[in-house]
């Protein structure tokens, strides 16, 4: 009888012990599937930077004005994907200027009477964040983005230049989240 409670109480540890090394096989498993799906408890700013101000984009294309939407797609994404807030320029702890150095539409092909059938909208921005305190550039970078139209399905340049827009006001604010 005492052999038989001995057992019971060693099979009793041994199952507690099992199920501790389970539940920390679990958690580890978690942990390591979060970190690969590039997931972080890390914040998505730096401490320093708690408002950012983003003066209206320069624009040294041809093509004037899609600057201004640029310009507000990205503060758009800013709101809604970050904790920053949007700040004066004298007020904000970081600011966020840009350039859009290319405007392109090649056409890729043309009916009759030069109309246009497809063709391609091309724009590359180049972005500059800074501390405004102290002048230390935290992100520089650039990146060219296209999207194609379509005149027989009823797109226009206008429909794909914002389709590339908002793709830019996009990856800038994943740029800010990758430098911090």
């Amino acid at each position: 009888m005492n052999f038989k409670a001995r057992t019971g109480t060693r099979g009793g540890a041994r199952q507690a012990w099992t199920r501790r090394s389970a539940g920390l096989a679990c958690a580890l498993v978690g942990a390591w599937t979060l970190a690969g799906c590039g997931y972080s408890t890390q914040p998505l700013t730096l401490d320093s930077v708690r408002t950012v101000a983003v003066p209206i984009f320069d624009n040294t294309t041809e093509r004037r004005l899609h600057e201004f939407d640029l310009t507000n797609a990205v503060v758009r994404e800013i709101h809604s994907r970050t904790p920053l807030r949007v700040a004066e320029p004298e007020r904000a702890d970081a600011i966020l200027t840009g350039r859009l150095t290319t405007f392109r539409t090649p056409v890729l092909v043309e009916a009759a009477r030069e109309r246009v059938l497809d063709a391609t909208v091309t724009l590359t921005l180049e972005i500059t964040l800074t501390e405004r305190t102290t002048g230390k550039v935290l992100l520089k970078d650039a990146h060219t983005l296209s999207a194609e139209f379509s005149g027989q399905r009823e797109e226009s340049i206008d429909s794909a230049t914002a389709e590339v827009v908002e793709k830019l006001a996009r990856w800038v604010v994943q740029r800010m989240e990758k430098a911090w």
